[in-house]
């Protein structure tokens, strides 16, 4: 957000001169760029603020029931936030609190405020008295620069909470660099900039402060205390702080099938269904004809309308094709019955046959969603048929230089092999899904990949009523539950190096992230990650 954009847009009447200064002026004193309450693990990443009153605000909203109030837990990476009187402003953050991972904020008044419990009586009548606050809810900051207010990071919440920086530096405040009114302060690896400043301002009830590696330029570490108060635990000597993973995730996926040309499956006999079934045709021969006319022309988009297909066999993609579905965007769990849906049929309690879809060099998916409908969801004796679980072979097998993009894949057994295939410069681009095995296996020597935005969710299954076979008998989402926690798992890394994986996601599996040797070059994952979160996992 910033005036510049329209400043900038070449529109009829776009501001400029006094104009643009009262534009502005006007942003300074009623903008809020981005308000948020009630999210269940909310990522942002990529955030630029310029020009507001406050920049991004925690608060909390009504649920969706409008019974109770309620905070979100949020995590913000790479925010730069300018010209604000307040850059981030925290009335209330839901346990365990809000992370911050680097960036920079400029502030006239705090560029970070951790408010004390607002009076939600006062703004909501009964329904405030149903607010969820967390009193141990937390602060962690990582890598962030701050700038200007009278404090930089400034804390009026009371309660047994922790405020925890961590390579950040501290310039441009006119009275201390971190205030705190409760709780407990740990700062390392920072840098306080102002000489004739206290590094800190802290109330009598906080608990303690720890700090360690910090350069401190200031003449006094802390005002409000003394000395040699016993709550100070300190290492100036400190020098062997770990330092974090440098941020620099930019990537857009960028490769695209050969030529432009453009075959339809429907036109080579494949048969789609509405509603919630596929048709008795198996589609399988005409896709398998659209991709040989796509090869023949050496590559192109073989098309699949949206609607539901039948699909008993396997596919192969060849080298600069692209198999293309209708829906263009994120699959998040409650759109995999929309658009493109490939439904397969065979391969059940046969995991050693083809995968459903065999990769060539240089070829994509993207698009669509694959469903298992004769899937089950436990292990138990004397499950039904329909309740079994059954093993799949890989539901997609790449190679190198492959893209899986805007995916969903219900119900799998494996549901990303990378390993089989060495897949050097591997895109996978939003996919999610639900696997009873593993998510993604990734190895064999791979370099230059990139996974970003790979969600996997068994909501995208159990939520869904116009899927079939799904876990919704009265212990259904229970007995799929004990299974995945014991035998599912999510991100399972071989040899794989200057690999990025960034925003991944896995609940209710065994293991979320599986380092082992490589079966194929016995060598082990090295690579970064950034916002890789765990949830009911190991």
């Amino acid at each position: 957000f910033s005036p510049r954009f329209w400043a900038a847009s070449g529109l009829p009447d776009a501001p400029s001169g006094k104009m643009l200064e009262r534009l502005s002026s006007f942003l300074r004193k009623n903008l809020v760029c981005i308000q948020a309450g009630e999210q269940d693990w909310g990522y942002w990443w990529d955030i630029d603020l310029e020009c507001c009153l406050k920049g991004l605000v925690l608060t909390a909203v009504p649920s969706d029931d409008g019974e109770k109030l309620v905070a979100g837990n949020i995590c913000a990476g790479n925010v730069r936030i300018r010209d604000a009187d307040a850059g981030v402003f925290i009335e209330n953050a839901g346990y365990p609190g809000f992370m911050m991972t680097y960036g920079s904020i400029s502030a006239r008044v705090c560029p970070l405020y951790f408010a004390d419990r607002p009076d939600y009586v006062a703004r909501h009548g009964e329904l405030g008295e149903r607010a969820s606050y967390q009193d141990g809810a937390s602060l962690v900051v990582t890598d962030v620069a701050f700038h200007g207010g009278k404090y930089s990071v400034a804390s009026a919440k009371k309660g047994p909470y922790g405020i925890n920086l961590s390579g950040c530096s501290f310039a441009g405040y006119s009275k201390a660099a971190v205030r705190a009114a409760d709780g407990s302060v740990s700062v390392v690896r920072s840098r306080f900039a102002e000489r004739g400043r206290p590094a800190f301002e802290l109330n009598d009830s906080v608990r303690q402060l720890v700090v360690a590696g910090n350069s401190l330029a200031g003449p006094r570490l802390v005002d409000g205390w003394a000395a040699n108060d016993g709550r100070i635990v300190r290492g100036d000597g400190v020098k062997t702080t770990v330092p974090s993973v440098k941020y620099a995730f930019d990537h857009v996926a960028r490769r695209r099938p050969n030529g432009t040309g453009i075959w339809d499956v429907c036109n080579f006999g494949a048969v789609r269904g509405e509603g919630g079934s596929p048709p008795s045709v198996d589609s399988t021969p005409a896709f398998r004809k659209a991709l040989a006319a796509a090869e023949k022309a050496n590559g192109g988009t073989v098309y699949v309308p949206a609607g539901i297909y039948r699909m008993d066999g396997a596919l192969e993609i060849p080298s600069g094709v692209e198999l293309r579905g209708s829906f263009e965007g994120q699959h998040y769990g409650n759109s995999t019955h929309r658009g493109t849906q490939l439904w397969v049929c065979g391969g059940k309690d046969d995991p050693h046959s083809a995968p459903f879809v065999t990769m060539r060099r240089g070829s994509g998916v993207k698009g669509l969603s694959v469903f298992y409908p004769e899937q089950g969801w436990t292990d138990v004796p004397g499950a039904s048929d329909e309740e079994r679980v059954k093993e799949y072979p890989p539901t997609v097998r790449t190679a190198t230089g492959c893209w899986v993009q805007n995916c969903s894949i219900v119900g799998c057994s494996t549901a990303i092999d990378a390993m089989t295939e060495r897949s050097d410069a591997l895109e996978l681009v939003d996919v999610t899904g639900a696997a009873l095995g593993t998510a993604l296996e990734y190895g064999h020597g791979a370099k230059d990949g990139v996974v970003r935005d790979f969600h996997f969710n068994y909501s995208g299954w159990t939520h869904q009523p116009r899927l079939p076979n799904r876990p919704c008998t009265a212990d259904g989402p229970g007995s799929l539950a004990e299974y995945t926690t014991r035998l599912s798992r999510g991100l399972v890394l071989g040899d794989l190096s200057k690999c990025r994986f960034h925003s991944c996601f896995n609940i209710l599996v065994s293991d979320q992230i599986v380092l082992e040797r490589d079966r194929f070059t016995g060598g082990s994952f090295r690579g970064k990650m950034w916002g890789v979160a765990f949830d009911a996992a190991h």
